[in-house]
């Protein structure tokens, strides 16, 4: 199946002032490093972001390039053999242009092990964000931001319960299903093995650009706010959950959302403060759905 429909969320997603929840995998997932703040409102936010935040809010705002050199770098290593590194740099170009960057990569074998052994199932995740600060007057502000992110999640990691559910018994029917063990047991006896035949894949690919303009007058502040998102998620999964090659299921979807914000803000300590604002969106999501039977076709105890 292939359709257009966007999938708004009724939480507003925001990164520096941009709505970011329109993606092709239907999931919001900033990449958290080098931030200066998160604020987590409740209830209706819909008078002041204006844009799909009836439930809510989560606003994330990043750290901008500033008139001091900095550079920051860091190694971590875990469990699952997990390893990783982030690094941050800010470079003052001018008293007018600042530059600042940071990058992040992390690699595991993830908590659960298919036990196939034509599986993969590490996990990568990388991220970029580059972003530049011009102060061409005192008055006005331009940042650009760029950020790509990467997440090659490896395959599903669900355990087998014992409890069928509608799709499985659609598939298998309602009889007794041992041969669902598979060589290993149900949860809670297992909990961290799966024997799935397939080489699953979960990719997700996004990038962000996000422009933002100031201009403060007396007694109030004109911003324009423009972003482009491009994202794309693509997923293979074992549908029979077993080493049979029975059942295979493949997913893609593309994602291109256009956004420009007009917002006319109050400042200043006076009684009244007001914000006025005009916003357009075109969001356009492209889905693929494949359910495919394998080479085996049928299974049998």
């Amino acid at each position: 199946a292939l359709d257009t429909v966007a999938n708004p969320s009724s939480i507003g997603y925001y990164v520096d002032e941009l709505s970011v929840a329109t993606t092709a995998n239907g999931n919001v997932n900033p990449q958290l490093q080098d931030m200066q703040r998160i604020e987590v409102l409740r209830g209706s936010q819909g008078t002041y972001f204006g844009r799909n935040a009836l439930g809510g809010a989560i606003n994330i705002t990043t750290q901008k390039p500033n008139q001091d050199f900095y550079a920051e770098a860091t190694m971590n290593a875990g469990e699952f053999s997990t390893s990783g590194f982030e690094g941050i740099v800010n470079v003052p170009v001018s008293d007018t242009f600042m530059l600042r960057a940071m990058g992040a990569y992390e690699d595991s074998e993830g908590p659960v092990e298919n036990i196939n052994p034509n599986s993969d199932n590490d996990t990568e995740f990388t991220t970029f964000r580059g972003a530049a600060r011009w102060l061409p007057t005192d008055d006005i502000t331009v940042d650009l931001s760029v950020t790509y992110t990467e997440e090659d999640e490896g395959g599903d990691i669900a355990i087998g319960s014992g409890v069928l559910d509608l799709d499985t018994r659609s598939i298998w029917g309602f009889g007794p299903h041992d041969s669902f063990l598979d060589g290993i047991d149900f949860y809670p006896d297992n909990d961290n093995k799966v024997n799935h035949d397939l080489v699953e894949n979960n990719d997700n690919e996004s990038t962000i650009i996000n422009l933002r303009v100031s201009r403060d007058f007396e007694n109030f502040t004109l911003r324009s706010i423009t972003g482009l998102i491009d994202s794309e998620a693509d997923r293979d999964f074992d549908q029979d959950n077993i080493s049979g090659d029975i059942i295979r299921r493949h997913n893609r979807a593309d994602a291109e959302s256009f956004s420009q914000e007009f917002r006319l803000q109050s400042i200043g300590e006076g009684d009244l403060r007001w914000t006025v604002g005009v916003y357009y969106a075109d969001d356009e999501i492209n889905r693929f759905n494949s359910v495919q039977a394998g080479a085996e076709g049928t299974y049998t105890d």
